[in-house]
């Protein structure tokens, strides 16, 4: 058995973006470990990135072209998304018992809630829920269609 070096585990979680400025510069951003941000989201504008604050769960926007980031959220989140035009990351409400999804507005740091499903049976998996947004700006999740049922077996020996 061999032991993983520290910083190569860190190497595992994060995740390396080569961006362009308003120059048409090239410029590589690293997300993740090392810098606190868990699970990046490239706005579809290319300005931003959305990542989850390791310690606190809130959403924090980085500014591609300046390295500037700042927190969107005071609550926790998960899953953060983008709407199609690049003005709100989408994100979802983890302390919800229903699938909650709310928007912060990047500019102004307003927030709304864009969706909220009653009673929608989501799996329970180690990731816990999850969200995502389709390119026409719909909100995707993933909805548990299995069921569990306690019965009894008699069988004759044949």
């Amino acid at each position: 058995m061999t032991d993983m070096p520290e910083l190569a585990a860190e190497e595992f979680t994060s995740r390396m973006f080569r961006m362009w400025n308003e120059a048409g510069l090239a410029l590589m951003v690293s997300v993740g470990h090392r810098t606190g941000l868990n699970s990046p989201v490239v706005s579809p504008d290319g300005r931003f990135i959305a990542a989850l604050n390791a310690k606190s769960f809130h959403v924090e926007l980085y500014r591609v072209t300046t390295g500037q980031r700042r927190e969107l959220t005071r609550a926790a989140a998960g899953f953060p998304t983008w709407s199609s035009d690049s003005r709100s990351a989408l994100y979802l409400d983890p302390g919800s018992a229903d699938l909650t999804v709310s928007a912060v507005d990047v500019i102004t740091g307003g927030v709304r809630e864009v969706v909220r499903v009653r009673g929608l049976r989501q799996p329970l998996t180690a990731f816990g829920r999850w969200i995502g947004a389709g390119e026409n700006g719909s909100i995707l999740a993933v909805r548990d269609f299995s069921s569990q049922e306690i019965f009894a077996l008699h069988w004759r020996a044949f």
